[in-house]
C-alpha cells in the first residue's frame, strides 16, 4: 500500500458528498488537505471538523467554473502547505488512485 502521510491533496467540492468523503479519508491516511468548495458555511465547517481531529487543512472558497479562483487556490495551497504533490477533482478520484 502507498503511503500518503503528509503528501498534499486538492480537493474540489470537498464542503458536501463524495468531496468530503474523499478529504475525511485522506485526513485519516495523514495528508494534508486543501479543501475548496463554492459554499462557505458547509466548507468551514468541514474544515473544522478535520482540524479538531488533527488534520493539517487550509480551505479555501473556490468557484471552479473561474479561472481567477481556481488560481487562487493553487497559489494559497502552495504558499500555505509548501507545494502541491496531490491534485484531485472529484467525483472520480479517491486517495488511493493516480491524480486525475
Amino acid at each position: 500500500m502507498k503511503e500518503f502521510r503528509d503528501k498534499v491533496a486538492v480537493i474540489t467540492g470537498a464542503a458536501s458528498g463524495i468531496g468530503r468523503g474523499l478529504a475525511e479519508r485522506c485526513a485519516h491516511e495523514g495528508m494534508k488537505v486543501v479543501l475548496a468548495d463554492i459554499e462557505e458555511q458547509p466548507l468551514t465547517q468541514t474544515a473544522h471538523e478535520l482540524q479538531a481531529n488533527g488534520a493539517a487543512v487550509l480551505a479555501v472558497v473556490t468557484d471552479v467554473a473561474k479561472f481567477s479562483d481556481v488560481e487562487n487556490l493553487a497559489q494559497q495551497g502552495i504558499r500555505q502547505l509548501i507545494g502541491q504533490e496531490t491534485a484531485h477533482r472529484t467525483p472520480t478520484a479517491d486517495c488511493g488512485g493516480p491524480p486525475v
